[in-house]
């Protein structure tokens, strides 16, 4: 197997986004992956200068004339440039630069901002996610860790703030599809149950768009708890069609009262990741 080669030009400042772009070319064209990794799930992820690469990529995926599936970036404390202050104004290292395209051409739609409040960068982080966020973009998160400065995780990768980062970075099955489902309605429903012997929680059904309310009540066991959302169509009372999303709390009377306590111990977690979702309890 022949790995990418790419020719480095001591004239070019900035080699390694070549570089890098070479390579995620060819991993996405070798046909072999397909057998071990779904392509429609691509993510990159990077930390301090690393994160300008991640940020070039995507730019680059959203270009048609360069068309790369990529699903999200991890933008883990940016290493962002500054004509004031850092003496830099290119728009490679610098996605605020007069002359740098707009962060809406990002060629993903999941982006999570990690920073820290000790940060001398830490200014540079918010305006990113600020930016999407106010654009209502599709996923856009931010975690800022309070205490620490820039990339204190490679210095302590054991730290319980340092495995609090990988436990968000880690994907959530849970969070994902409810994300997919809130940012693109590609599910009607999705039905989550809690796998007692190993308290893990996990998804168990996902509703098709064209799928209706009975077949997401017939998902719902007559004697055991479950929680789910549903996206519901409605119009208006103005006649303007609308959706909203809903989370259910499902707890039959006659389910087992372990079973009702673990799951009432488990609804923050759900209130989190649904937190713009109403909340209906069913029984």
């Amino acid at each position: 197997m022949d790995l990418p080669l790419v020719k480095r030009s001591k004239e070019n400042p900035w080699e390694d986004l070549i570089d890098s772009w070479a390579a995620i070319q060819w991993v996405l064209s070798n046909s072999w992956l397909l057998g071990y990794v779904n392509l429609e799930r691509v993510f990159l992820e990077g930390d301090s200068s690393g994160v300008n690469i991640v940020h070039n990529m995507a730019m680059r995926a959203g270009d048609v004339a360069n068309p790369v599936n990529l699903l999200g970036v991890a933008l883990i404390q940016p290493y962002f440039w500054e004509k004031k202050g850092l003496g830099h104004d290119d728009p490679l290292v610098n996605p605020f630069a007069a002359e740098a395209p707009s962060l809406l051409d990002l060629g993903c739609t999941h982006v999570l901002v990690f920073i820290t409040d000790q940060d001398v960068y830490r200014d540079r982080g918010w305006p990113y996610y600020e930016t999407l966020r106010m654009s209502d973009w599709r996923v856009v998160e931010i975690m800022e860790i309070e205490g620490k400065d820039h990339v204190f995780h490679l210095f302590s990768p054991t730290s319980q703030k340092a495995l609090d980062m990988i436990k968000r970075l880690v994907n959530d099955e849970c969070k994902l599809k409810f994300l997919e489902l809130k940012a693109k309605r590609n599910y009607r429903f999705i039905v989550f149950r809690i796998e007692e012997k190993i308290q893990q929680v996990m998804v168990e059904r996902l509703g098709e768009p064209d799928e209706s309310y009975e077949d997401f009540s017939a998902c719902l066991p007559p004697n055991e708890c479950r929680y789910a959302v549903f996206d519901l169509d409605f119009t208006n009372e103005e006649n303007c069609q609308k959706s909203k999303i809903f989370f259910i709390a499902w707890s039959p009377e006659n389910s087992r009262v372990r079973s009702k306590m673990l799951y009432a111990r488990s609804k923050d977690r759900f209130k989190r990741v649904g937190r713009d979702s109403s909340r209906i309890a069913g029984n």
